[in-house]
């Protein structure tokens, strides 16, 4: 879940280890704040995401996903 300086909380992405499936929500990272979208993307890494796929996810490189994650 994504919390919005508004307020507003919407689901991001849901991945289910073992499952075979990915679920996504209404999302768009270009309406997140810079800081909502790193902490989301560390939140991400440490849960097991790798690197490209959240690049994918958010449109980035994957070096730049890489320097996000370790600030």
């Amino acid at each position: 879940h994504v919390k919005r300086k508004s307020g507003q909380t919407e689901t991001a992405v849901m991945h289910i280890k073992g499952a075979g499936f990915t679920q996504m929500t209404a999302f768009d990272p270009e309406k997140m704040s810079r800081e909502d979208r790193n902490d989301l993307i560390k939140s991400m890494y440490a849960n097991g995401d790798t690197q490209s796929d959240i690049a994918k996810t958010f449109g980035l490189s994957q070096t730049m996903v890489s320097k996000i994650v370790s600030s």
